[in-house]
């Protein structure tokens, strides 16, 4: 008996390691061909997502490492025809915009940029954007409370703030300071710069881990310990964002093949695909199969659901910060992250003497108008539909009041306009 159980149990285990094989096989393989890499120094392939196809993704392909610009030269490669996803009443060749006598189609020959063009990233302008004044930024701020018949609150209440607002806010106890953290606008970078000064956090560079150990002192969970303490007259500031440039890298950094969150861009695309394609598709269906919405699916869920039932990452930012209930010190604009971090610091209790600043995505060689986000903006944007170009602007119009944002058909795009 003692033998039978053994031979039994290593009979399961092989039936075991088979089926892993077999799924890590499928994961592997799809069976539709897609975008052929392009290799050099370093293994990449294509950095922009099919726009107007339903296309299947070869995860095999996508190298997980942010490759170098500085080592390519433009790189382009032809779209091969692949497999559209099939539902039980159509096919889907294109993706519809509400009505079949509206698609947008891409050919086999269309062109892709594997990556942005080298001669963009060494573009130089001659004039630099005038970075705002925060009296200007306030008056901004009448223009959209009153835009949203809203008005500025005499002080700051934190026990009745938005609670979205309360996770979105930390404050730091020794920097005496609080900051709301709008997703996709730099936050990562100043997450990293609090924690640091919390001595929270040990590593040189930040890290998915900052969102995490961050939420301990989010302004929700502080004033749940600390009922009674008094966050009134700390320094508050915020930075956002040009909306069309964030829209695109929150794209990019949720859908994208190489960074694809399983934890939350599968549930947002999961949400999307069974809203425009199919509503029987699975979440097992839609990893195994390599499904990703196409940037027009995902717009057109930006601009149809409520605010409210957009994903945090997504959301309008003026939706975030509660203007009407939260008085901010310093309102910055991610685009001028170098020059304005530099006074947002001067307030920090530990960095008052120190000449450092947190500039964002742009390193200090670069111009935002090259930045990957604002290259693709501007290619993708134009091939919009314009009713759904409206929609959104709307959708988002108290962002650009903000600021005063550029259009990403603008020579100064993605800056604000200083008038």
């Amino acid at each position: 008996m003692a033998r039978l159980g053994v031979a039994v149990t290593f009979i399961l285990f092989l039936l075991f390691a088979l089926y892993i094989f077999m799924q890590f096989n499928s994961l592997s393989f799809v069976s539709a061909p897609v975008q052929h890499s392009a290799v050099t120094n370093n293994r990449v392939v294509s950095d922009e997502p099919a726009l107007f196809t339903n296309q299947l993704i070869n995860t095999k392909f996508f190298e997980r490492s942010k490759p170098d610009l500085n080592n390519f030269k433009h790189l382009t490669l032809e779209k091969e025809p692949t497999e559209s996803f099939t539902s039980s009443s159509k096919q889907h060749k294109t993706l519809l915009y509400g009505s079949e006598s509206s698609v947008a189609t891409t050919t086999d020959s269309e062109m892709f940029s594997i990556f942005v063009n080298k001669s963009e990233t060494e573009m130089t302008f001659s004039y630099t954007p005038e970075v705002p004044s925060q009296e200007w930024v306030r008056k901004n701020v009448y223009k959209v409370l009153g835009f949203l018949g809203l008005s500025s609150p005499p002080f700051t209440d934190w026990y009745t703030v938005n609670y979205l607002t309360q996770i979105k806010t930390y404050f730091s106890n020794r920097a005496d300071i609080i900051y709301t953290g709008i997703p996709k606008s730099g936050c990562t970078n100043w997450k990293f710069t609090i924690l640091r000064q919390e001595k929270m956090f040990w590593e040189d560079e930040p890290t998915p881990k900052v969102h995490y150990i961050i939420n301990s002192i989010s302004i929700s969970n502080i004033l749940r310990r600390y009922p009674y303490m008094d966050l009134n007259g700390k320094y508050t500031f915020t930075v956002i964002r040009n909306p069309w440039t964030r829209i695109v890298s929150g794209y990019n950094d949720k859908f994208a093949p190489e960074r694809f969150q399983k934890w939350q861009g599968g549930r947002v695309s999961l949400d999307i695909l069974q809203r425009y394609r199919d509503p029987s598709i699975t979440l097992r269906e839609l990893f195994k199969r390599g499904l990703r919405p196409t940037f027009l699916e995902f717009l057109r869920y930006l601009a149809e659901d409520p605010i409210e039932g957009i994903n945090v990452h997504f959301q309008p930012q003026y939706n975030m910060l509660s203007l009407s209930e939260v008085n901010y010190n310093f309102i910055g604009a991610l685009e001028h992250a170098q020059v304005q971090s530099k006074e947002i610091l001067k307030h920090f209790a530990m960095q008052k003497d120190a000449d450092v600043s947190v500039p964002g995505p742009y390193d200090s060689s670069s111009d935002p108008r090259v930045e990957r986000s604002t290259i693709l903006a501007r290619r993708w944007f134009p091939k919009v539909p314009k009713y759904l170009m409206d929609k959104l602007y709307e959708k988002f119009k108290p962002d650009f009041m903000l600021f005063n944002y550029t259009n990403y058909t603008d020579p100064l795009f993605p800056f604000p306009y200083v008038n």
